[in-house]
């Protein structure tokens, strides 16, 4: 029975653990088929927020919704979205932190106060 518990206890934490978003993997290289038949080149570029396939080109794309073809993308307009996203996510993170909670003094603050205090 503890085995069952520990068990379970585990694949909760697992599942957990891989439904928060990811960057994009570094390195990601694919051969890209367009809509008019040519292929590029890219690298997958970007993180949870956001992501597109840099070309060798310096084009970024994205693939066409229902098909395997890619289009090209508005490289900015992919970042914009993004930056909101981001920043949209760090203020749901700053709303669970408790409002009285602030940086402990560190050694090295502690002791420049002292310093500063025995020098005046």
């Amino acid at each position: 029975m503890k085995k069952f518990k520990w068990g379970a206890m585990l694949l909760m934490l697992l599942l957990a653990t891989a439904a928060n978003a990811v960057p994009a993997k570094r390195g990601l290289k694919k051969v890209l088929t367009l809509t008019d038949g040519t292929t590029v080149s890219a690298q997958l570029v970007g993180d949870e927020h956001g992501h597109y396939w840099l070309g060798a080109d310096g084009k970024a794309y994205r693939q066409q919704s229902g098909t395997t073809y890619y289009v090209v993308a508005d490289r900015q307009a992919i970042e914009q979205k993004a930056s909101a996203r981001r920043t949209k996510a760090n203020a749901k993170r700053m709303k669970r932190l408790p409002r009285h909670a602030t940086p402990k003094p560190t050694a090295r603050s502690i002791h420049s106060t002292a310093v500063m205090w025995v020098q005046t």
